[in-house]
């Protein structure tokens, strides 16, 4: 989590802001960085929260569909809801204290991008969830066959 945060705002920033790559400052790239090491680290904060909430709200396995339904709809809602506060907040915030251009994505890009890496890391922590499922019930299983 700590390694991947800032991976995931480097990455997020050049597929946001790829054109900063070539065209502005160092300074406007680490600014821009910075803004999307912010969002990063509220979204994974926010969304793994809702996920240890539904894994825990819905324990059976039968239950799997249901909780990734609800998971996915609760996280689209988050995405949202985080979205345009930070909008409003952190922009407001990093134009009062620098003079430097705003770090602005475009705007049918960014939201499919962010989706895209959430739904990405999710569906990763869900495979090791259910690799680790798996791993226990076949000792359970190799344990009651003795």
């Amino acid at each position: 989590m700590v390694v991947g945060m800032p991976i995931g705002a480097v990455i997020m920033t050049s597929n946001l802001f790829n054109e900063v790559l070539t065209s502005f400052s160092a300074v406007f790239f680490l600014r821009c960085v910075l803004v999307s090491l912010i969002y990063v680290f509220i979204y994974w904060i926010s969304f793994r929260v809702v996920i240890v909430f539904f894994r825990l709200r819905f324990p059976k396995n039968e239950e799997v569909i249901k909780m990734l339904i609800y998971q996915i709809l609760t996280i689209f809602v988050t995405y949202l809801l985080i979205r345009s506060t930070l909008k409003v907040f952190l922009h407001e915030l990093l134009n009062n204290f620098s003079g430097v251009a705003q770090c602005d994505a475009n705007v049918s890009v960014e939201p499919a991008a962010t989706l895209n890496f959430t739904f990405l890391v999710i569906s990763i922590y869900e495979g090791i969830f259910f690799f680790l499922q798996l791993s226990q019930s076949l000792l359970e299983k190799e344990q009651l066959q003795k």
